[in-house]
């Protein structure tokens, strides 16, 4: 409703002169136009030299803004006449005002050749069409004489909390109103316009306009149920349990319970895994087939998987029957324990969102299922591949099984010189240390193992490298060093006693 009033008036008057050129389009334009000259409301103030319509501001009679001619209301509630009209429900009638005031001085009413009259003043009302969350209805005032010869504005619309709704004119709801005096108009306001004669300039001949608009809300629901082949009709329910090998019907009901006509509905239906659909099973009933429609084959698709229907136009109230079979299939993921799979079916009529619904099917086998092996993973090596100066690269070692339950994600590489671990994709890493010495490198690598992360690590994902010369001083390791140390002596002890005892002899 305001885009035309944040308009610049350069961008305005380009569009006032297209409308002048090509006349009033049959869409909606938001806002009021087109761009004339304007004069605030005073009790001295004067009217124009020349006869336009709708150009005063600040008017104290609740209009206000003129151009801003168009407004509504909510038959039955206690709203005043309001732009937009927000909130609309099913079955709401919409009462539209059109305000006409020629802004022509009065004095030029009885002046020579009557300048200040309106000549053939004509009124148009632009009704949208579709179903939206909002529309526009768009009015035009026009006159012979009329500078600009044709005004237009609009008045905005929304359904309640979003919802969609369209709009039908309400025949012989159109009534003029002089001095409070209503008279009926002709329907031909919502097509071709109509003829509400001459009128005066001045305050005291402003004429209103109102027509009712009918607002129809779409509404529809689906519901799925299941049996098995052969089962009575009392057996159609919501979840069934099968074996391998059955065959299972399946119900859609659908039904339009709004109050527009819905068309061209599709029904997707999203066949079950490990299920077939049976050729020639799927079968139509509605208004338009009573005693059932064979739906062709062509409407199965996705290699059986799936059904594609148009089930063609219904009218509030209306309903119909679609039904289809489906085949277990004898797959080994079936041979043993129980699954539970569902049917999903999608409803779309044209131009309006999907809903769904589902039935859910057991399959059913007594045969006990094998425990599956647990996963397994680990790190099983890291080695260490100097490069030149201090720079080596890292490889690491790590598997897990089986491969649909276990992968891995990233690796992490601590180098041992208390830089900050590296963190990576890779199996391999290269890295350039800063200065000698012996460090300890260990990876820990991340798996993802049934949609949960593992990190590993430990001695066999560990490794050493040393860059300098070799220490001239043994370290102090623990006990084994001990017992080495003490053999050492040992033996040097015996020979220094054998030389002595020789040069005694």
């Amino acid at each position: 409703m305001n885009l035309f009033k944040k308009l610049p008036k350069k961008t305005i008057a380009i569009l006032a002169t297209l409308v002048a050129v090509v006349g009033i389009s049959s869409v909606a334009i938001a806002g009021f136009g087109p761009d004339r000259p304007t004069r605030q409301w005073s009790g001295s103030a004067n009217g124009f030299d020349h006869v336009t319509f709708n150009s005063f501001t600040g008017v104290p009679n609740g209009i206000g803004d003129e151009r801003d001619f168009v407004r509504g209301g909510i038959v039955g509630s206690a709203t005043p006449w309001i732009d937009p009209v927000n909130d609309i429900k099913n079955d709401d009638e919409v009462e539209v005002k059109i305000y006409i005031h020629n802004n022509a001085s009065p004095s030029l009413n009885d002046a020579a050749g009557n300048p200040g009259v309106a000549k053939n003043v004509n009124v148009k009302v632009e009704l949208p069409s579709g179903i939206k969350t909002a529309h526009d209805i768009n009015a035009t005032i026009s006159a012979s004489n009329a500078q600009p010869q044709t005004i237009f504005d609009t008045l905005s619309m929304t359904g309640i909390n979003g919802s969609q709704f369209q709009v039908a004119y309400v025949p012989g709801s159109a009534k003029l109103y002089t001095n409070g005096v209503a008279s009926a108009l002709s329907d031909t306001i919502v097509t071709s316009g109509v003829n509400i004669g001459d009128q005066k300039g001045c305050f005291e001949y402003v004429r209103e306009v109102t027509i009712r608009v009918k607002v129809t809300k779409p509404g529809y629901q689906i519901q799925k149920t299941a049996r098995i082949k052969g089962e009575g009709n009392d057996k159609w329910r919501k979840e069934v349990n099968a074996k391998i090998g059955d065959e299972i019907e399946w119900e859609i009901y659908f039904k339009n319970i709004g109050s527009t006509t819905l068309t061209d509905v599709i029904v997707l239906d999203d066949i079950p895994t490990f299920h077939t659909v049976v050729p020639g099973s799927v079968v139509l009933y509605n208004a338009g087939s009573p005693n059932g429609f064979n739906v062709p084959n062509s409407a199965i698709q996705a290699n059986g998987d799936q059904v594609n229907v148009n089930i063609d136009d219904y009218t509030p109230g209306s309903d119909a029957y679609l039904y289809l079979n489906t085949k277990i299939n004898d797959v080994p993921e079936l041979r043993c324990g129980v699954q539970q799979m569902a049917n999903v079916v999608y409803v779309t009529p044209n131009g309006l969102g999907t809903i769904n619904d589902n039935a859910k099917v057991n399959i059913i086998n007594s045969n006990a299922c094998a425990e599956p092996a647990k996963p397994v993973y680990a790190c099983t090596d890291v080695k260490i591949e100097k490069l030149g100066g201090r720079k080596v690269k890292v490889s690491a070692t790590a598997n897990g099984t089986p491969a649909n339950r276990v992968t891995i994600t990233g690796y992490e590489y601590n180098f041992g010189d208390g830089s900050t671990p590296l963190t990576s994709t890779a199996s391999t890493a290269e890295y350039t240390y800063a200065k000698d010495g012996t460090f300890n490198v260990s990876v820990k690598v991340t798996f993802r193992v049934d949609g949960a992360n593992q990190t590993v690590g430990g001695a066999e994902c560990a490794e050493v490298v040393t860059f300098g010369s070799t220490p001239t001083t043994l370290p102090k390791t623990g006990a084994g060093s001990t017992i080495g140390m003490f053999m050492i002596t040992s033996v040097l002890g015996m020979f220094i006693y054998r030389a002595f005892a020789t040069r005694k002899m």
